[in-house]
Order: C-alpha cells, then structure tokens, then sequence
C-alpha cells in the first residue's frame, strides 16, 4: 500500500526503533525545544522559552544560555530531562506508562539540593495527571495534554513569523503527541453514529462466522481490541481472532483494518503473492501473523450491505485457507 508523503510524521518513523516511550517523547520534545532555541529567528527562540517558562513557572527571556540534556546520570539517579542556566537547575522527570521508582522524586530533590543554584525545581510531567501527595512532592506538575495546549497556543501566537521549518518540527511533534495519545479531544456528535457504524460492522463478523460454521468461544472487547474469538471447526485446538484495533502495538491506528489474527502458522513469505490481502508479519505491531482488510483500499464504507458482507466473506475465507494449509499444530 502506497502511503501519502503527508501522512509520514518524522517522529512517529523515528519512534518504531525506539521502544521505551517515555525516553523518545522527553528526546522529541527536547529536540523540538534546542531546535527553536538556536535558531536565527529570535520569535523561535522566544516561542521556546515562553514554553520552558509555562512548564517551570520561570522566566527565561533574559536567559543567554539554557542547557538541555536527556538521561543524565545524576549521584541518586538518571533524570529523564535537565534543564540548566547560569542560575537555575530543573530537573524534569516524564512518566508515560512505568510507576515511579523507589523514593524516585526525594532522590532527586537530595541530589538537587546539593547543587550551587539560585533557583532549583523538580518538576513532573505525566499523562493522566497526579495526585495531592505527589503535587506536594513537587514544584509543578503538568499533564501532556496541557502541554500540548501550551504548543499550540504559542504556535498561533508566534505562526507567522517563524520559519517554515520550525513550524514543520512543531506540527509533527504535536500530531505525534496526538497520535501516542497525549491529548484529549472534544468528543463530538459523530460518536453516536460511530458507535452503531461499529456494532453493525461486528453483527456482520458475527454473521458471516455463522455462514462458514466457525464456532465463536468468545466476544472479545478491550482498550484497544473489538472483536471475536473462534474456531474454524470443532476439532481445531486453536483458537483465532477476528475484529478491529483501535490501535497496533506501536499505538499507531488501525481501525481502519480488519485484523485476522493467524495463530500457531509457519506461512512462507512467498505465501503473500497468493493472498488477495495483505499479510502483516511484524509481531510487534500484533501479536501473531496477521491478515489484513484496509476498508480503504476495497471501498468497504461505499458498498451496501450485501457487498460489505461479500468482502467479508472473502477475507474470513482467505484466513481459513491459510490456517488450512499452514497451521502446523492441527496437522
């Protein structure tokens, strides 16, 4: 499938070789900030240090030099973002997904109170907020999804007269921050006929696993799964999974796929010029061989019911005939 050039965000391409999440997001915002600071255009460099001044409650404009460094090993630990001037230290630390170490923050502010600074901050980014007894803990707490809001406000702020390549930084950095799901969005009155788009769409998975005589073991729905577990016959001792993602491993989106999860198939690569759809082999984004349905491709949304449910019907027997031939446990 041929992706539209507009479509590549550079720090979600960057991001697929780095697996720890936590580290790439304070790596991409820190390089989006050094990128602003030390470019010629002093709106660029003003845009930066008005964000570094929301998240610290500090002001930097009469900063000469502010120094930005990732994973910096420290006597008590590692911080995942320091933040230095002439006369101040902050020490940043982002938590995404993992839980705090043990005692994480009081090592911090052992280590930071030890430094010859005017001014010293520890300050906690995280993505669902904090409690009171962490607030307390620390300078400043900020939620991503408020940190993108400071981004895109000074992006209309300072638009006009930055360069054509700061702002490509910025729009991807903020689209990747979307796409990682570090924002909430307004929900609008398109769920409603979304969600019964999607219950329809699981009816007619349900429907045409009845028509090939597979025996559902399961309903299976999650964070980011919708779907069903079956059996292609009644002697399989395997059991697949059929249905939607809302997103891969990699938490890019997928729901604009079906997913046929292959379990337990040792298919040749060469398998693939046979198949009508595509076959995704990289366990990363799934957890098994998968075949794929791109609605986008076949026009699934144009077509009635009746060509929807023939689609449908291809693909779940495409799927089946791969479990025929290739499934070694049933042989």
């Amino acid at each position: 499938m041929r992706v539209p050039t507009e479509s590549l965000n550079i720090f979600s391409c960057l991001a697929k070789g780095n697996p720890a999440r936590e580290n790439f997001l304070s790596q991409a915002f820190l390089f989006l900030v050094r990128k602003l600071l030390e470019s010629e255009k002093k709106e660029s460099q003003e845009f930066a240090k008005e964000l570094l001044g929301k998240i610290c409650n500090l002001d930097f404009f009469a900063e000469k030099n502010i120094w930005l460094t990732t994973e910096e090993k420290i006597t008590t630990g590692r911080l995942d973002i320091k933040i230095e001037t002439s006369s101040k230290l902050i020490y940043l630390e982002n938590k995404v997904d993992a839980g705090f170490g043990n005692l994480q923050l009081e090592r911090y502010k052992e280590d930071l109170d030890k430094q010859q600074k005017n001014v010293k901050k520890i300050v906690l980014i995280t993505k669902y907020g904090v409690c009171e007894k962490l607030k307390k803990m620390v300078d400043n707490s900020w939620m991503w999804d408020q940190i993108y809001d400071h981004i895109t406000r000074l992006k209309e702020k300072y638009r006009k007269d930055l360069p054509h390549i700061d702002l490509f930084f910025i729009d991807h950095l903020s689209n990747y921050m979307e796409e990682e799901h570090m924002t909430i969005k307004k929900v609008s009155s398109a769920f409603t006929e979304g969600i019964k788009s999607m219950l329809n769409l699981i009816e007619q998975i349900r429907f045409v696993l009845g028509e090939k005589d597979c025996k559902i073991t399961a309903r299976s729905a999650g964070e980011k799964f919708n779907g069903f577990y079956f059996k292609v016959s009644e002697d399989s001792s395997v059991q697949d999974w059929i249905g939607i993602f809302y997103y891969d491993n990699y938490r890019k989106p997928s729901q604009d796929q079906m997913v046929f999860e292959l379990k337990e198939l040792e298919i040749p690569r060469d398998a693939v010029s046979k198949c009508n759809f595509h076959i995704e082999f990289d366990k990363k984004r799934f957890s098994e061989p998968s075949l794929i349905l791109s609605f986008e491709e076949c026009n699934f949304f144009t077509f009635e019911k009746d060509k929807q449910l023939d689609i449908l019907r291809e693909f779940l027997q495409e799927g089946m005939n791969l479990i025929k031939e290739y499934r070694y446990s049933d042989k």
